[in-house]
């Protein structure tokens, strides 16, 4: 009884010691929930079939300059469909590997479900946009922020200028894709072989009920103090750090949850069994 006791204590200092050592690293978010990635742990590699499709610099670049692309097509005053117009105060978006790996952490198990935190040391608050796809190749996961931003047919003036997300419609990904004070993001890829998926995670977070999406202005009206319009994206406020996206990804470096209970409960049960 003895041994036993002292096991469990073990155990639970354990799981106590590295819940806090992570979250030095992926804070809890303000919801009360832990991070993704502290609950998956580890490198956050994919499980069963799943497999994390590495990050290059290739794809980086891609989904960094599609999220500009758009954000500067909409506050360029382009983007006439769903009540949307030129907007004042559009941050133009720098790659973030840190957000690239919470993403990563989400499809772990291939699946197209939100987590409840993916937060950062930098970005208390994340905002996330998922896709996926069944059939095709990796090419089609290309497609997945222009697919976002189409959602942009069934927004609405009001819904612009004071966000509620809709009832009946889905209008949450495109609006995160074009919030304005979005400053950061990093995106990430699995597969199954015969689906393929997609997670990109923002930093702040959007989607604020009540909050305007954008301020409606004369592109670059608006900037937030020190910033200018962007010399590439002309409808874009301030530079774009490039230092990330040839960063080396994150693959985590604490235990996680799951890792630690399968190293410590089996050895729980054979106790159990003398």
């Amino acid at each position: 009884m003895t041994r036993l006791i002292s096991l469990l204590l073990n155990l639970a200092f354990v799981f106590k010691s590295s819940h806090a050592a992570c979250a030095d690293d992926w804070p809890t978010c303000r919801n009360g929930f832990a991070n993704i990635a502290c609950e998956v742990g580890g490198t956050c590699e994919g499980k069963g079939d799943c497999e994390i499709m590495e990050h290059d610099v290739e794809f980086r670049r891609f989904a960094l300059e599609e999220h500009n692309k758009w954000r500067n097509y909409l506050a360029l005053g382009k983007e006439t469909r769903g009540g949307n117009g030129e907007a004042a105060d559009m941050r133009a978006l720098s790659y973030d590997v840190k957000l690239e790996f919470t993403a990563r952490c989400n499809l772990v198990f291939c699946k197209m479900e939100h987590d409840k935190c993916h937060a950062t040391s930098k970005f208390k608050s994340a905002g996330q946009n998922l896709y996926s796809q069944t059939g095709g190749s990796a090419a089609g996961t290309h497609k997945s922020v222009s697919l976002w931003y189409e959602e942009c047919n069934d927004t609405t003036a009001e819904q612009i200028d004071h966000f509620k997300r809709s009832t009946h419609v889905h209008i949450g990904h495109f609006t995160q894709l074009v919030w304005s004070k979005v400053t950061h993001v990093g995106c990430s890829r699995s597969t199954t072989g015969k689906s393929w998926y997609v997670a990109c995670n923002y930093g702040p977070s959007g989607n604020w009920k009540d909050d305007p999406v954008y301020k409606r202005g004369p592109a670059c009206s608006a900037c937030p103090h020190g910033t200018k319009c962007n010399a590439k994206y002309p409808g874009l406020c301030g530079e774009i750090d490039e230092s990330d996206l040839k960063a080396i990804p994150l693959h985590g470096h604490r235990l996680g949850t799951s890792f630690l209970a399968s190293l410590f409960l089996p050895a729980l049960l054979a106790f159990l069994l003398m």
